[in-house]
């Protein structure tokens, strides 16, 4: 995530995350284009994404998008 993560994107944006990949459990804040992540759920996240393994080898480029499609 951190990567991926444009400072110059998210000026003036506050977001809370929580993303479930399998049993992992991450949660992302966003503000002052800032990127903080930590480990564990984040109640009340402006947005909860839950996903399986695939998810993964998606966001490394192992996976295209149709063939993410494919599977479901």
């Amino acid at each position: 995530m951190r990567a991926s993560f444009q400072p110059a994107a998210a000026r003036g944006m506050r977001a809370a995350y929580e993303l479930r990949l399998g049993d992992t459990v991450l949660h992302l804040r966003i503000a002052n284009r800032a990127l903080t992540v930590g480990a564990g759920p984040l109640p009340h996240a402006d947005l909860t994404i839950e996903s399986g393994p695939a998810i993964k080898m998606r966001l490394s480029g192992e996976l295209s998008a149709a063939d993410a499609l494919a599977r479901g």
